[in-house]
């Protein structure tokens, strides 16, 4: 009975961790959050070890008994971080770093503003495409947090030229918008590949 009820007691506590993990991580960014996924995650690792403990087997499943702890330990390290959602928190940061504007590199713009010279050779150095990139080799460059920036589209198209390790760029949303969107950089090797979508538009730079 008492390995019965081990899931829903660790299932509880978890969420008091993931909490912790969200908070820290939303105020104080990401390196914060794995600094708190990994104490929180050893925390309900070395709870969930010392709780199954306290049952009673035969002498002869001692070795089993420990192997099979160990292996439940250390799944609740894997399980705070799969449950957490890090994903959200790289979008928050590229909203913070952009502050509202679109510039990501390629200085401010409005909301409405039209494709500058520079935006438009950039993309005529570019294939469109109807989808998103199915890989997730995330673009490393100046003005982009973990792949993602809050910019315009002409603001990226400028930024993924004049970086060369910059493979493309992929957005949700209207194809024309001339708003500030959340835009997601690839490497060269993270844009190879397109997967169709009526809701994802991609830029592909030109072989």
């Amino acid at each position: 009975m008492r390995w019965a009820c081990s899931p829903s007691i660790t299932g509880y506590y978890k969420f008091v961790g993931l909490a912790i993990n969200m908070v820290a991580g939303w105020f104080f960014g990401k390196g914060a959050y794995y600094v708190c996924l990994a104490w929180t995650g050893l925390a309900m690792a070395f709870f969930t070890i010392k709780t199954l403990s306290a049952i009673k087997t035969s002498a002869d499943d001692q070795k089993r008994r420990k192997m099979l702890l160990l292996v439940i330990g250390g799944m609740q390290i894997v399980l705070m971080w799969w449950l957490g959602y890090s994903g959200s928190l790289s979008q928050a940061a590229a909203k913070a770093a952009a502050g509202g504007a679109a510039g990501a590199g390629a200085g401010a713009a409005g909301a409405g503003a039209p494709l500058t010279a520079a935006a438009a050779a950039a993309l005529k150095g570019m294939s469109y495409a109807a989808g998103t990139f199915a890989e997730k080799n995330e673009l490393v460059a100046k003005g982009v947090t973990d792949g993602v920036a809050l910019t315009t589209l002409g603001a990226a198209a400028e930024l993924c030229a004049a970086a060369k390790d910059c493979g493309g760029f992929t957005w949700k949303g209207a194809k024309e918008t001339k708003k500030t969107t959340v835009v997601h950089f690839k490497s060269l090797t993270g844009a190879k590949a397109v997967k169709p979508s009526d809701e994802w538009h991609a830029y592909q730079k030109k072989a």
